[in-house]
């Protein structure tokens, strides 16, 4: 979503990880799992099939995406959606936004994304425009949450 419309579909952070890419609220839930401690969240959509494995329980609630982000979604599950894990792992390793972090991670912001595929500056900065303003809204929920 970000190369195809310059905003990616969640505000998520992007991480880079020994295996591969992943966005640091999925590695959370991911991780809860791995605990034995699933969201009821991860519970209500997910079994487990193995170790690394999921299955969707239900049908997932597409109400606050757009009809582009679903299709983008669509796409890239019709492509990627019956890789191994070696084989995403393979993919997202070869990703030009892709940097090896030993034992640790490292954050990817999505401007950094578009830099690596040679975007204009332009485009660059109306996503950094648009992260700011996300940022801003989410922390200001955030405190009317607490």
């Amino acid at each position: 979503m970000i190369l195809k419309r310059g905003s990616p579909i969640t505000g998520d952070i992007f991480c880079a990880l020994p295996h591969g890419m992943i966005v640091s609220k999925t590695l959370s839930l991911i991780d809860q799992m791995i605990l034995g401690q699933p969201s009821e969240l991860f519970e209500r959509n997910f079994n487990v099939v193995g170790k690394w494995d999921l299955e969707l329980r239900a049908v997932p609630d597409t109400g606050a995406l757009s009809r582009s982000e679903i299709r983008v979604l669509d796409a890239v599950f019709e492509e990627h959606g019956n890789k191994s894990f070696s084989a995403l792992r393979e993919l997202t390793h070869s990703l030009p936004e892709y940097s090896d972090p030993a034992e640790s991670s490292i954050p990817v912001a999505p401007e950094t994304i578009l830099a690596k595929e040679r975007r204009p500056e332009e485009e660059i900065d109306k996503l950094r425009t648009k992260a700011a303003q996300f940022t801003q809204s989410d922390e200001l929920f955030n405190r009317i949450k607490e």
